[in-house]
């Protein structure tokens, strides 16, 4: 690798890279290439290059450990150039489908790590120099691009890269097929119109992972892992606008970075697979629709409607992946209500057919274009502002304003709903209603309890979280003993009887959890 200190140096670029990237089949890259949709609003011909990109870590991954990716890339006009990425999963919450990367790049006169570079330009912080003499390649891409540069209108520069080719990491491979859209100026939202836009001409799945993270992965053959979000972190001077930018940001992209793992988990034996990336999945779509919900106040009644169609949306999702979801909890919850489970033998009903049948919904519902389209509208709803379009000037006035002054009402609504609500412990609908009420106020109040001091939040955190889960097991266990009256499941009295008992328990604890939750004062009130 090369050493010295190059005076290239001089021509680096250091900056933010801002891109969306889709999954397409090989065949409809080429149609969308030429598509008039793009070629109308390109600037000049499409230009096509093959590139091949190394990329380089020490043996035990160091660099991939602090979010970093370096590589070479070598194209067949002989351009050679180094690039340090920062990668994916290190970015910041609020990035929904768009990734947002630091990036520095610089030409070089030999296909191999120029050291010395890495050295300057505050890289030295991400790569530390006591890696550099490590440094091995590791995997390496070989790809057909084809590249054009959009002008959606004035203001807007995209450049779409259709590409075509594999990931090698030693003997291992795997295809390449994608479109990557690269935000040079303008606002994000016009890469989700423009997705959008060509997601209604091919079928396109949107891409949670760079090049490099395929390729790491490879490598480890690590399989995708479930993606819990990050906690919201909102400052008492959040504005309202952007506290729900920012909430509906992270539901897309923890729906989004649990799609891999879900569809690999679905397409498993029924009672084999472990489904947290769908429960996970069903959490977002949840965060989403109470997110909505509770911004009601400052989306501007030209958007309402649209807002209530993504809440729907996401409802009806959300039931798509429900049944898989439940089945995929039998085993735990017969473990807790004391059932005896053979050890290496699958739980009961977990790979009858109702739940083969229940993991093929969730896995076509995943897959379908809709879900697609879903994340792009609401992302490009988001980020282009048309849900505060023609807000009227009280709601205007909202918008601006720090959250921690607007949400104190809309937790107080959400909390005087759920105490208003009576309930009967032997009445299924009534322990329904009561639980949905209490997930959407646990929803907001942990979003935002950020914003209010630790000493006054966890108390009631603790009584509400308390509540819930008296509320969330009860729920599980008669879910469960509903399954298992499926056709086909062989009876058992014993098991039945367990269940109930464990019911009738759970649903004893409730009237002291429901005292306890309404003794606690909220920590908005206190502040």
């Amino acid at each position: 690798m090369a050493t010295e200190s190059a005076s290239l140096h001089a021509a680096g670029v250091t900056g933010r890279e801002i891109e969306l990237k889709l999954h397409a089949e090989p065949q409809y890259l080429h149609r969308l290439a030429e598509h008039p949709a793009l070629t109308a609003a390109a600037i000049g011909p499409a230009v096509v290059r093959r590139q091949t990109t190394t990329y380089y870590d020490t043996p035990d991954l160091r660099l991939a450990a602090r979010g970093v990716a370096l590589r070479v890339r070598v194209e067949d006009d002989g351009r050679i150039t180094q690039a340090v990425k920062t990668l994916n999963c290190m970015a910041a919450g609020d990035t929904a489908a768009v990734a947002i990367r630091r990036e520095w790049e610089w030409p070089l006169s030999e296909d191999e790590p120029n050291l010395a570079l890495l050295s300057r330009d505050g890289v030295d912080q991400l790569v530390p120099p006591d890696l550099l003499p490590l440094l091995v390649p590791l995997f390496a891409t070989e790809i057909r691009r084809t590249v054009l540069v959009i002008r959606p209108d004035a203001l807007t520069t995209v450049e779409a890269a259709f590409d075509i080719g594999v990931v090698r990491a030693g003997a291992k491979q795997v295809p390449i097929s994608e479109i990557e859209l690269e935000l040079r100026c303008g606002k994000v939202g016009h890469l989700f119109d423009l997705a959008l836009e060509l997601a209604a001409i091919v079928p396109l799945r949107i891409a949670g992972e760079s090049k490099a993270e395929a390729g790491y992965r490879l490598v480890t053959g690590k399989p995708p892992a479930p993606f819990q979000s990050e906690p919201a972190s909102l400052s008492p001077a959040t504005s309202a606008a952007e506290a729900f930018r920012h909430i509906l940001r992270h539901g897309l992209r923890q729906l989004l970075h649990n799609e891999d793992c879900a569809l690999l988990a679905l397409g498993e034996t029924p009672g084999a697979a472990d489904l947290t990336a769908v429960r996970n999945m069903r959490h977002a779509l949840r965060r989403l629709r109470h997110g909505i919900m509770l911004f009601k106040p400052v989306i501007s009644a030209a958007a309402a409607a649209r807002a209530e169609g993504f809440s729907d949306q996401c409802r009806a999702l959300g039931r798509r992946l429900g049944p898989a979801s439940n089945w995929s909890i039998v085993e735990p919850v017969l473990r807790v209500a004391g059932v005896e489970l053979p050890a290496g033998v699958p739980a009961p009903g977990t790979g009858c057919a109702a739940a083969a049948e229940a993991n093929e919904v969730a896995r076509v519902a995943i897959l379908a274009p809709e879900f697609t389209a879903l994340v792009l509208s609401c992302g490009g709803w988001l980020e282009q502002d048309r849900w505060c379009e023609e807000a009227d000037e009280a709601q205007r006035r909202l918008l601006d304003q720090p959250i921690a002054g607007v949400v104190s009402p809309w937790l107080e609504e959400l909390h005087k709903k759920l105490r208003k609500n009576g309930y009967d412990k032997g009445d299924d609908e009534e322990l329904k209603r009561l639980r949905r009420r209490l997930r959407r106020l646990f929803d907001a109040a942990d979003g935002f309890r950020g914003l209010f001091p630790p000493s006054l939040a966890r108390p009631f955190m603790a009584a509400l979280g308390a509540l819930r889960g008296v509320l969330d097991e009860v729920d599980d266990l008669r879910q469960t003993r509903d399954l298992l009256r499926a056709p086909g499941i062989r009876a058992d009295a014993t098991r039945s009887a367990q269940l109930e008992r464990r019911i009738a328990e759970g649903l004893a604890q409730l009237p002291e959890a429901w005292k306890r939750f309404r003794q606690v004062e909220p920590f908005w009130k206190r502040s």
